[in-house]
This record gives C-alpha cells, structure tokens and sequence, in this order.
C-alpha cells in the first residue's frame, strides 16, 4: 500500500525538539468509502510504524500523531507504545460515550492527548478534561480568541502548543503570549542581520567550503586549512579510520586522508562538517533538516535522470539552509562560493534543472501532499520510492546527529 510520512518538529521554550507531528497521507483517503477507509489507514499506519521503527522516525522523541473519531472508537492508538505516542484528537471530532471511554482507556494505559485545533468553539470540548495539550493554530485564530483560551486554561493548566509559527515574529509574539510549545518551520526562516560580522569560525568553515568547490582543489592549501583547526583534523582522520572504510591499517595524518578520500567524498564531507560547525548557536535542528534535505535529493536524484548529478543535489540540500546558518542573504553567500550556476539557481530559487528535485524534497518536508503529488509525476516517481528515500535520509541523519 503506497503512503506518504513526513515529519514536523515541535519545540519547548529553549527551542529543544520536544516531539515530532508525523504527516501522514494514504491513497485510502481519497479511495475508499469512510468506513473502510477508516479501517484501511489504521492498517497502512500500523504497519508502517511498526516497519520502520517509529524510535527512527521521531529520533526517541513523542511522536504526535493525529486521530480521528473511528480510529479513536477503535482503539488503534494502543497498537503503538504510550511511551512514544501522543494522541492528537482531531478538532472536529463531536465525542460521544464510546469516544469519551476510549480516551479515559488511554490516559489510564499512560497515554497522553491533545486537542488538535484547539477554539472555544470545538466541537471536542467535552474531552478537556481528559487532555494533557491543547493546540491552537497561530494563524487561524484572532489575538483576543488565544487569550480567551488562555483564560479557560488558567486552572486547567494544559500545555500549550502553537502550531504553524513560520517566522521569527510569530514566535516571539507566541512567547509572549504564554505558549509551552512551538510548531512549524520558523528555524528554517533566516532571520537576516545586515552589517553583521560573520564570527572568525565562521570564516574559517567558509573559506574550506569555498577551496573544496573550486574546480581544481589545491590539496596543500585544503591541508592547511584543515590542519588549523584541530577539531576538523580530528573529525577528518576518525572519519576515514572509521568502519566504512575498513583499512588495513590506520591513516595517522591528513594529507594521506585527504588523499584516500578523493574529491566528491571531500566535499561531502567537508560540507557537512562545516555546516555542523557554523550551526553551532542555531537550533539543532537546523542542521538535522538541512541534513535530511541533502541525503533525500540525492537518494531521489539516483532514481530520475538527474543519477549523475546525485552528489550535486546533496549539495543543493544541504546548502539550502545557509541564509539561517550565516543570517545573511542567500544571493550574497552563493557569491563567495565557487558552485556551478545551475546550483546557484535552485538554490535562490530560480529555474535550474535541479530546482524539481529540492521542490518535491520541501513538498515533502511540509506535507504538501498535492504539491508532492505533481513534481512527484513530473519527475516520474513512485510513492514507495520517495518513502524509502525519505526513511534513509532519516537514518542517514540520525548517524550525524548522533
């Protein structure tokens, strides 16, 4: 059965992941009657965290998942361990004594509960009680609604979520407003300070991504570069001793590295490092998304016409995020860095041949589902294989987190 997964952070006050919302879309939705539609995406979505480790999907965080009244009713929650689990009750759902029972069954099995889209006028008030989250969306709702719901909630005392904050502004008027928790893609918004000195770290990364991109890297420089910092020198010789490699003997200095390596493991590896370095006052997962950009496009890339540019649309991934690294403007950066033309493009969103790939991949990471659907048919892709390609970029990631 062919489904869509994604993901979408939700953060606590100190801008930690405290969960994750699993976007979830099957074909059953669209096919099938209600009834048996219900019965179909509780199997689908069973089956599907079951066989790829919910644990990997939501890294060990809570995982929110979102619930209608059957699958309430039918008590699929319990198929997926409380530990991890956070039910999402959807904002139109009219409880009756079958959903009220169900709900009190879960909190008493250590489940915890949200109120989705969350209004003074829902629909599921009558589980208030019962909740641990109520969840607002920021935009949908008027200044004076959210501070009518923070006055009910004033002795109930239920945690707080604001979902779709895009931007800085937002969240800082969510702060302000007495919020708990935080969803959306806000961090990935950069938040541009003009004037403002890049720190001489910072510079640092940036000068070996700029030698690494060079048609012709100078070998001696980029051991220089590398040898001045004692950290990329450490990270670059426990990297190739690793088990990936699996060399007879151990390499012991870096121009040997350097030169086992070869130019494109080079790059992918000095970009990666780098970026890990310049994020180092951002939100962690600022570079986890930037991670799992670079490694989805490549896996899809393998997959379309684009197969020999794979490497290329790592790069368009994971630089895709260097504005809200660097708080600077993406056109401004892109002319400090020796990168092909058609990558400048895609990333400054202009028309290149790669931009379809990055499209789907950020689709994809919004939940999109119809935009998916259309650069997914452009691109002539199946739904299995962009599932797969999403899933390994999220192993793929976890090892860099880690």
């Amino acid at each position: 059965m062919d489904i869509y997964l994604a993901r979408q952070p939700i953060f606590d006050r100190q801008m930690a992941v405290y969960g994750y919302e699993l976007l979830y879309r099957s074909d059953h939705k669209n096919s099938c009657t209600e009834h048996n539609g219900e019965k179909a995406t509780a199997a689908v979505m069973i089956n599907s965290f079951m066989n790829m480790e919910i644990d990997t999907i939501a890294r060990n965080k809570r995982a929110f998942i979102n619930f209608s009244k059957p699958l309430i009713d039918q008590g699929a929650a319990l198929l997926i361990p409380g530990a991890r689990l956070i039910v999402e009750i959807t904002g139109d759902v009219a409880p009756d004594e079958n959903t009220i029972a169900a709900c009190s069954a879960l909190k008493e099995q250590g489940y915890l509960l949200t109120l989705d889209d969350f209004s003074l006028n829902s629909k599921s008030l009558a589980l208030l009680e019962l909740v641990d989250f109520l969840k607002v969306d920021y935009h949908k709702s008027t200044l004076k609604e959210q501070q009518n719901i923070f006055h009910l909630n004033k002795n109930k005392r239920k945690k707080m979520i604001a979902k779709k904050i895009e931007n800085s502004e937002d969240y800082q008027k969510a702060v302000e407003l007495g919020y708990d928790y935080f969803q959306g893609f806000y961090f990935c918004e950069p938040e541009i300070l003009n004037g403002k000195e890049i720190p001489t770290f910072k510079l640092h990364h940036m000068q070996l991504l700029k030698e690494i991109h060079k048609t012709d890297i100078d070998f001696e420089k980029l051991e220089m570069l590398i040898k001045q910092d004692v950290s990329l020198s450490y990270k670059l010789l426990k990297y190739i001793n690793s088990m990936e490699f699996a060399l007879p003997l151990p390499i012991q200095n870096i121009r040997q590295a350097l030169t086992l390596l070869g130019q494109k493991k080079i790059i992918k590896w000095a970009s990666v490092v780098s970026l890990r370095s310049i994020s180092h006052d951002q939100p962690g997962e600022l570079l986890i998304t930037a991670a799992i950009r670079g490694h989805f496009c490549e896996k899809l890339a393998l997959q379309t016409i684009y197969k020999s540019r794979s490497e290329d649309l790592f790069l368009v991934g994971l630089f895709s995020l260097l504005d809200a690294f660097l708080k600077r403007p993406m056109e401004e950066i892109l002319k400090e860095l020796p990168l092909a033309p058609d990558i400048n493009n895609a990333l400054m969103g202009k028309a290149s041949e790669l931009s379809p790939i990055l499209q789907l991949v950020l689709a994809y990471e919004r939940g999109d589902w119809h935009q998916v659907d259309r650069l997914k048919n452009k691109l002539k892709l199946n739904k299995s294989i962009l599932l797969e390609g999403y899933f390994s970029a999220l192993k793929k990631t976890d090892l860099l987190a880690g």
